[in-house]
């Protein structure tokens, strides 16, 4: 068992040189990583968005990323981002990118009332012909640094709320078409072939390793736009 024989970073590195294709942060590869935050002045609350384009809604949070599985290829292209502020100055961080031939712009920001974050993703079909993909959303219990955020349990109501370790982590809207919940090998396993886990309930994961997925299927006509927000509490 590699998990019993290895510390939870090196497992996941394991994990990721074993599975080039899954989305995975950079340390988890050799390369470098980084991250930046945003919030409210005068406050403790940051939310954090790393070089892979995934968001941690605080700082000890799992991190939540996004992929997009080509049904016509069938390949799950993680993201490639060029990180800029909205505006050109706000600092209020955003990523785009491009994905299974869509374009994809991410904005994080913290309600104004400090009390929540708000993570709104734009998919643009930017071609002249209609495109088909899924949009997966996969709840990972990784750190933007070489650690793992250990996370024990996982549940999702099947209306796009999520809670990890007993409390409410995320609400998607739209809700998601499908969703589930497993441990981090087997939702990214599923996530390759454009898919969830089939549970929504993990009562127990022994080794910290809970992870979920939420499936938002797309048909884009030329030029149309689909848009997702994930809430998280603060």
């Amino acid at each position: 068992d590699p998990w019993s024989a290895l510390p939870p970073d090196s497992y996941v590195r394991w994990l990721a040189a074993l599975n080039p294709d899954w989305p995975m942060p950079g340390w988890a590869r050799g390369e470098y990583y980084a991250w930046t935050f945003t919030g409210l002045p005068r406050t403790e609350n940051e939310a954090l968005l790393g070089a892979d384009g995934a968001v941690a809604p605080w700082s000890a949070a799992s991190n939540t990323v996004l992929a997009m599985y080509d049904p016509e290829t069938g390949m799950l292209s993680a993201p490639k981002p060029t990180f800029s502020l909205l505006d050109g100055s706000l600092p209020i961080p955003k990523a785009d990118w491009t994905m299974a031939g869509l374009q994809v712009r991410t904005v994080l920001f913290r309600e104004p009332d400090g009390e929540g974050v708000r993570w709104q993703a734009t998919v643009r079909n930017e071609t002249d012909s209609p495109k088909e993909a899924t949009l997966l959303a996969m709840v990972r219990p990784l750190a933007f640094n070489p650690a793992m955020h250990a996370a024990y349990s996982a549940g999702l109501d099947g209306q796009g709320r999520l809670w990890v370790n007993g409390q409410p982590y995320l609400q998607a809207a739209p809700a998601p078409a499908r969703s589930g919940v497993a441990t981090l090998a087997e939702v990214l396993t599923a996530a390759g072939a454009g898919r969830v886990p089939t549970v929504r309930n993990l009562p127990c994961a022994p080794t910290g390793e809970a992870a979920a997925a939420l499936a938002f299927p797309l048909q884009l006509g030329a030029g149309e736009v689909y848009e997702l927000t994930l809430s998280f509490p603060a």
